[in-house]
């Protein structure tokens, strides 16, 4: 089978889920289409470049298949699509993960310490002030209320979870996970089909298991995954310097999953 069309077969595969988020949310065909031809134009002018600038309007043109006309266009559009869309540079999560790692916001044995509200050191306020996030306090403070991260006690606030899970919100607050999370597994994947010393990529599959095996399976997951977790961010986040302002994501996924594969899918 040639190449384009196990590509073709493995993108029918991924994209069945995102269409399902996307018809349940109002987006049309017409719409994927825009935001694909956007990541199209995104990687031609990023990856196919000479010394370091960006690919002309003409190669971009000739690379994606769209013209020149329509290259101008989305190239001028207002970064949708881009990098900074990602979770992982939600100021909602870089308050939490600072909380988590910071030395001014854990105690003697690593665990977030419980923050006054205000204060010039110590607080939530000055938590916020560290991450260099320029929106208000108090709203990121409502905000992670209302999604039940953490809880408020008079002058006190504490962390209720251990990393950025929104519980009280909408399905909203969850959709910029799909970006960042897929996004990651999809980029480990790349990585290894380019034939790079590889990324470690593993999953273990069972087929036709009865409801009591799916449901112990999902909890040992859910417990040791999260364990394993929180030790891997103890031991990196105790030894490791970090630096906001790189341009860099580094880490590890989990997930667990429990679907009906599509007829022709790699589990029908």
């Amino acid at each position: 089978m040639e190449i384009k069309t196990l590509l073709a077969n493995s993108l029918y595969q991924l994209l069945r889920p995102v269409a399902r988020i996307a018809m349940r949310h109002g987006l049309t065909t017409r719409d994927f289409h825009d935001i694909a031809k956007k990541a199209f134009v995104d990687v031609a002018r990023e990856a196919y470049g000479i010394g370091g600038r960006p690919t002309n309007k003409s190669r971009v043109a000739t690379l994606t298949g769209l013209t020149r006309a329509e290259v101008a266009r989305l190239v001028d559009l207002d970064g949708e699509g881009s990098d900074e869309r990602l979770g992982g540079r939600h100021p909602l999560n870089r308050v939490v993960t600072y909380w988590l790692r910071g030395a001014d916001w854990t105690d003697a044995d690593g665990q977030p310490r419980e923050l006054l509200v205000e204060g010039e050191s110590g607080s939530f306020r000055a938590l916020v002030r560290a991450v260099g996030c320029d929106l208000p306090w108090q709203t990121l403070l409502r905000e992670l209320q209302r999604m039940e991260i953490v809880e408020r006690r008079q002058e006190s606030v504490r962390l209720c979870k251990r990393g950025f899970i929104p519980g009280g919100g909408d399905e909203a607050d969850r959709i910029p996970f799909l970006g960042e999370n897929a996004a990651a597994l999809v980029d480990t994947i790349d990585h290894n089909l380019r034939g790079d010393e590889p990324r470690i990529e593993r999953k273990l599959v069972f087929r036709g298991l009865d409801e009591a095996g799916c449901q112990r399976l999902e909890a040992l997951v859910r417990e040791q995954g999260q364990q394993w977790l929180e030790s891997l961010n103890n031991d990196i986040g105790a030894t490791s310097a970090e630096d906001p302002g790189q341009d860099r994501f580094t880490g590890v996924g989990l997930y667990y999953f429990d679907m009906t594969p599509p007829e022709g899918g790699p589990y029908a």
